[in-house]
């Protein structure tokens, strides 16, 4: 999976020069924009990688319980395949 693109907006700076930050909200420009140069900063998939580890690591704290409930479910299975059968044929045999 790609990181997600971060929001920019279009600033100005005091002397009339134009440059693009970073922004929480959704920004919309009345005109068309064009991007003539964009430097990506170096912090910025080290944060993607972060969050992308913390919520790896959450996801795996309940995984311990996972194979448990696989195994259950299988043993289970086999007892009801092996004993439902038995129990419905055993009942039906008359021993003299």
């Amino acid at each position: 999976m790609l990181p997600s693109e971060p929001i920019w907006s279009l600033d100005r700076h005091e002397t009339g020069d134009l440059f693009w930050r970073r922004d929480s909200s959704k920004v919309k420009f009345r005109c068309e924009v064009e991007v003539l140069e964009f430097i990506k900063d170096p912090e910025e998939n080290n944060e993607y990688w972060a969050r992308r580890r913390r919520r790896r690591y959450h996801q795996n704290e309940g995984a311990a319980s996972h194979p448990i409930i696989v195994v259950i479910t299988c043993v289970g299975a086999i007892v009801i395949t092996v004993l439902l059968p038995w129990f419905m044929i055993g009942s039906n045999v008359v021993i003299d």
